[in-house]
């Protein structure tokens, strides 16, 4: 255990981060494909068209003034919020369609706490131990030695 400590604290705190986030079980190579999917089309197909559409027509806006003397004086920041707006809101346009993906995966732990997660509100495994423990006994075979609470694995 003091070894472990030891090596927490001299880690950079980006890697003590990644430690703590996520979910507390691996993915399988299935369940990463997907994801990887899912985050590629979010962010090629929906955020990046729908933040250059957003941002070229603030721009043009600005400079042709239609939006008076802000867009005149800084068209470019007015340009830049409104691609960061509309990014983020393309590409969080994907999730519904991502979590559909992931709840068609067959034999997948991901899967199921997802629709734990949709069919009782929020899902937090550390306060829904129990709920979680039976998931990842459904999910033993599968899983085998690595089907341990990551507060499990750190305590040791």
């Amino acid at each position: 255990r003091g070894k472990n400590m030891a090596e927490d604290q001299s880690a950079p705190v980006s890697q003590k981060k990644r430690r703590e986030c996520g979910p507390p079980f691996k993915l399988t190579s299935e369940e990463k494909k997907v994801l990887k999917e899912c985050r590629q089309t979010a962010t090629l197909y929906r955020g990046l068209p729908i933040g250059a559409g957003i941002a070229a027509s603030v721009y043009w806006a600005s400079t042709n003034g239609y939006l008076g003397g802000l867009g005149r004086r800084w068209p470019r920041l007015l340009t830049g919020i409104a691609f960061f707006v509309g990014f983020w809101g393309g590409a969080g346009s994907y999730r519904r369609a991502c979590m559909e993906k992931i709840k068609n995966l067959e034999n997948s732990l991901l899967s199921d706490v997802v629709k734990m997660r949709e069919s009782g509100g929020r899902f937090f495994p550390f306060s829904q131990e129990e709920e979680f423990r039976k998931l990842l006994e459904k999910h033993h075979d599968r899983l085998g030695a690595q089907g341990k609470l990551q507060s499990e694995e750190s305590s040791k």
